[in-house]
């Protein structure tokens, strides 16, 4: 009975590390973590790769993007590159790379990402997406695996979008790229962007859930001001965020920090640039 009793007091730490870890929900752009990672319905960049494949066919046009990212703190980092063709055919594309290092000391693993994203318009207002992902990471976790993400996206009005996105569909059983479904609101009138997103992981003994809200607004149509919170549940922390770029006709530069409120004490620099 005393081992049994002492088994959970010993596995503790590393329970809650895992818990409190960052992980690839996190492969944000620098508009999205400037907006307090709300973004899925409104998506406009890499992110929609990853995180919200029925948001491709917003915006035509043909983009090539770099992206990365840096915790001093918790020493999350990731670099990505990505190339989006929602041009050529009704059939928006979009491909992603991003290689990302997670966690610290023996809990350190780097991870792989590569996602092909596919997306169509089902009416004007009614879009619908799919990503696959291939993940390949080593360290403390190993993983080689293929999984899958659905999305569908709703413009309830001129001004106001909705989406709803399942991730991760393919239960691959790592906990890095788990599996947990999103809802995603936004208003967009004029220069005012105001987004709210949900998540919901049910993979663990009880559901979680992790609530991120977020405003921009764009002075003389090219320099976005951005701010953001997100509390989640999920990793059990709080943050705060801001940031700010420009963007012209041939493409945009984006810039934002993250501050963690607790936890980890993260603070997190992101910057993206599109042409």
């Amino acid at each position: 009975m005393r081992r049994a009793l002492l088994l959970p007091l010993l596995l503790h730490p590393l329970i809650a590390l895992g818990q409190n870890e960052t992980n690839l929900s996190d492969l944000m752009r620098a508009r999205n973590y400037g907006m307090g990672g709300a973004y899925r319905a409104i998506a406009l960049g890499g992110e929609a790769i990853t995180g919200s494949p029925a948001a491709l066919p917003l915006r035509r046009r043909y983009e090539f993007e770099l992206s990365g990212a840096f915790d001093s703190q918790t020493k999350f980092g990731y670099g990505s590159v990505s190339v989006i063709d929602t041009q050529t055919s009704d059939l928006a594309a979009g491909l992603s790379y991003n290689f990302a290092s997670l966690g610290r000391g023996d809990q350190q693993r780097s991870v792989n990402l590569t996602t092909l994203a596919l997306a169509t318009a089902v009416t004007e207002n009614v879009f619908i997406g799919v990503g696959v992902k291939y993940l390949l990471e080593s360290g403390a976790v190993s993983a080689n695996a293929v999984t899958m993400d659905v999305g569908l996206l709703v413009r309830l009005s001129d001004s106001l979008i909705a989406s709803f996105t399942g991730q991760n569909l393919i239960d691959i059983r790592k906990r890095d790229l788990s599996r947990y479904y999103a809802l995603g609101l936004a208003y967009v009138a004029g220069p005012l962007t105001v987004a709210a997103d949900a998540r919901a992981d049910f993979t663990g003994p009880s559901t979680l859930f992790a609530y991120h809200g977020g405003v921009e607004y764009v002075l003389g149509a090219a320099f976005p001001l951005r701010a953001g919170y997100a509390h989640d549940n999920i990793i059990g922390t709080d943050y705060v965020s801001g940031g700010i770029g420009y963007a012209g006709k041939g493409g945009g530069i984006d810039f934002a920090y993250r501050h963690e409120l607790g936890g980890n004490g993260g603070r997190l620099f992101a910057l993206s640039l599109r042409l």
